[in-house]
């Protein structure tokens, strides 16, 4: 079912209602945030299309700020801004094997993910009504915040005549969703009021937005370095492994990796260089493990490869949050003691005893 105008009216009546104190503490978050906006143009419009006395659309902005990974949209209007009551909608496809609508409004685009914002109260952020997203099989059954519900961050400036919203990019984009360091979205924006459609953002075509992220990658020349070791190694003796790390990320994000040895056999292993060691994007670096078994038998232990977005606070994906490689090693250790005391008898000044050759072998299986 597709939703229509009477339809919008008769939801946002019937979500009119929010607790202030959720949004208070949303503007905080729009007020306070360290982020400077670069914003970018997704789409205009031209005047003179909206309906009656409604708001009248003129462009759309974005931004996303990787630190917070949060999105961020600034709607802006021809005319005055009525903030007491106003509606917007983000209305988004997403790649994936979704189920999808086609929009109410006048650009009928294709859509799986819509975001919803019809609300009534005071500036610059003390709003209430139907706050949240939904997919495809949520607006069809009515339900606006079938995703998320009340975390979209609201400010109106009457005197700019525009509206800037934000929220976690996850609840547009979760992570699973991720398939590169680069994903685009379409994204048609649609003003009104908090009951009724009015004009979109643009009226034809379909826009997108393109999202950059961190995302690395683990190869190693084993499945899991030290799987199996059964050839013998001597006491004192070393074996190497050698593993790469490398930041595929193709935008402007360094990652940062510091490997460890952690579990009860991890006294038996060293990794050098031991880090951490910031990469670039293409940048790749060669890490060797060293196996120095400190006792006889089975020295199992993890190394753990410490990937981190090399500015705190950035995101990263991949393989990043739990990158793990299991290491196991057996040590030989001597077979026993030497229980005799080796007597060279009684030797003169500048003197050369007789040789003793003692034997040492090793047992161990």
């Amino acid at each position: 079912m597709n939703v229509n105008c009477t339809n919008f009216q008769r939801i946002s009546r019937l979500y009119l209602q929010a607790g202030l104190a959720i949004l208070f503490l949303l503007s905080i978050s729009v007020q306070g945030i360290a982020h400077e906006f670069k914003w970018k143009e997704l789409a205009a419009d031209g005047s003179g299309d909206h309906s009656g006395s409604l708001p009248d659309a003129e462009k759309l902005f974005w931004d996303y700020d990787a630190k917070g990974d949060t999105l961020w949209f600034r709607f802006e209007v021809f005319g005055d801004l009525p903030t007491g009551a106003f509606g917007l909608n983000l209305v988004c496809r997403i790649p994936g094997r979704h189920t999808s609508n086609n929009w109410w409004g006048s650009n009928g685009v294709s859509y799986n993910r819509l975001v919803t914002v019809w609300v009534t109260g005071t500036p610059p952020s003390s709003y209430s009504g139907t706050i949240g997203i939904a997919d495809a099989a949520g607006v069809n059954a009515n339900n606006f915040r079938s995703l998320k519900s009340n975390n979209i961050a609201i400010t109106a400036d009457a005197k700019k005549d525009d509206v800037i919203i934000g929220f976690p990019r996850r609840d547009l984009l979760p992570d699973k969703e991720i398939t590169g360091s680069s994903m685009s979205i379409n994204i048609i924006g649609a003003v009104g009021s908090n009951e009724f459609w009015s004009d979109d953002i643009p009226n034809s075509g379909n826009p997108a937005i393109t999202l950059r992220f961190p995302f690395c990658s683990v190869k190693a020349p084993d499945v899991e370095l030290f799987e199996e070791v059964r050839d013998r190694i001597d006491f004192g003796s070393s074996l190497i492994k050698q593993y790469s790390v490398a930041n595929e990320d193709i935008s402007t994000e360094s990652v940062k990796v510091h490997p460890t040895v952690e579990g009860e056999g991890a006294a038996a292993y060293r990794v050098f260089p031991a880090g951490p060691i910031e990469l670039a994007p293409g940048e790749s670096q060669n890490f060797d493990v060293i196996f120095l078994p400190d006792r006889h038998g089975l020295r199992a232990a993890r190394l753990d490869l410490g990937l981190a977005a090399a500015e705190e606070g950035a995101v990263c994906f991949g393989s990043l949050p739990e990158a793990e490689i299991q290491l196991n090693g057996s040590g030989l250790g001597l077979a026993g003691q030497v229980e005799e005391d080796i007597d060279f008898g009684d030797v003169g000044i500048n003197a050369l005893a007789r040789k003793r050759v003692v034997l040492f072998r090793n047992e161990a299986s």
